[in-house]
């Protein structure tokens, strides 16, 4: 079932990254809970919590919005203060927000096979282009020769003849 299913996959980003959707979920969820609860009349958001609401990361996603809405109804039912809805609880705590760097991380992520051609060259270019021995870009990568040669190949690593050969051309 689960290939049958994954033929075309449907990737939906979490919602630390759609935080424009929330204003729209917090409706919904305050619309669908209430009916749940059996609740009449729509409560209103207090001022500036939608605000708080999109600045916080959501670590539990989509699933933690919900909760945190039918919390925050249950326990303005009991209070009986059911006109304004204003998350005391939830803007009480820490909110861990969204860092500048959390926005740009993906950008700085670079192929892991990229990493590892950079790493290796600059072992080689340490070691003069020496690959085993004393000194050699093996030891400082704590590879075996034959294990950094494999991976040079893979990755297209000149090494050898077929370095110095590169490197006599430029």
């Amino acid at each position: 079932l689960w290939f049958r299913l994954n033929v075309f996959p449907i990737v939906i980003p979490p919602l630390r990254h759609r935080t424009e959707d929330i204003p729209a979920m917090v409706y919904h969820f305050i619309e669908r809970k209430s009916k749940e609860l059996k609740i009449r009349d729509l409560p209103s958001i207090a001022p500036a919590v939608l605000d708080k609401l999109q600045t916080y990361i959501w670590p539990g996603n989509v699933r933690e919005l919900e909760n945190l809405i039918e919390r925050e109804l249950i326990l303005n039912q009991k209070n009986g203060n059911m006109d304004l809805l204003r998350f005391d609880a939830f803007t009480s705590i820490t909110i861990p927000k969204k860092r500048e760097s959390d926005k740009n991380r993906d950008a700085d992520i670079q192929h892991l096979d990229d990493m590892i051609s950079a790493h290796i060259e600059k072992a080689l270019e340490l070691s003069n282009g020496r690959i085993e021995g004393k000194n050699g870009a093996a030891e400082m990568l704590g590879l075996h020769p034959s294990t950094l040669r494999g991976r040079m190949r893979k990755l297209n690593i000149p090494h050898g003849r077929m370095r110095s050969n590169q490197i006599s051309r430029t």
